[in-house]
């Protein structure tokens, strides 16, 4: 008898043809794994996104809940690895996301294309303009920052990361009195 030379290989996730979950079944995994995020378990939420996406690979939402939750348990290359093999991702969730990862990985010009990305889809994203005027504070562009966070308070006036930022801006500009008109009126809105 004669031994194979090949070894036994598991299937990967993208190669079982044509399996995918009902659309109700999808979303409740996702509010499961929603409820693990909001509990602090981001590995367990994980661990049920990889699963559920062996039945339906592709899933943006259950690529967008399983990159959230490597990404909330800190494990930022394997969150990046899985947002790089959606093909043709032009989704602004994902590109907000991954410009998140890179920011954590302290790949601010690349966070910034991402976040571009993100904003080109829909301009007056205030989660995308705030990372983007952090990522633009990073690396010392303060008035282009100053820009996005302008932006937000005309949506959001009273938005307290914002106000942060800008007064945070404002001390790096040597404005100190607009500054402490941020902060004010940061204080107040609590």
């Amino acid at each position: 008898m004669k031994k194979s030379s090949k070894t036994y290989q598991p299937p990967g996730l993208f190669s079982f043809p044509s399996r995918s979950l009902d659309p109700e079944r999808a979303d409740r995994l996702c509010q499961l794994a929603q409820a693990h995020l909001d509990s602090n378990l981001p590995e367990t939420a994980a661990d049920i996104m990889l699963r559920a996406i062996v039945f339906d690979s592709p899933n943006k939402k259950l690529h967008y809940m399983l990159c959230l939750a490597l990404y909330k348990s800190g494990q930022f290359k394997s969150a990046i690895s899985w947002l790089k093999k959606l093909s043709g991702k032009g989704y602004t969730n994902f590109d907000l996301l991954e410009g998140k990862i890179l920011q954590d990985l302290n790949k601010a010009s690349s966070a910034l294309i991402a976040i571009d990305n993100a904003l080109a889809s829909n301009p007056n994203q205030i989660e995308a303009l705030l990372t983007r005027a952090d990522l633009y504070l990073s690396v010392g562009k303060l008035e282009k920052a100053i820009e996005d966070l302008d932006s937000i308070l005309l949506f959001e006036p009273n938005n307290s990361k914002a106000l942060a930022l800008r007064a945070r801006s404002y001390l790096d500009t040597a404005n100190p009195h607009q500054a402490l008109r941020d902060l004010e009126k940061k204080r107040r809105c609590r």
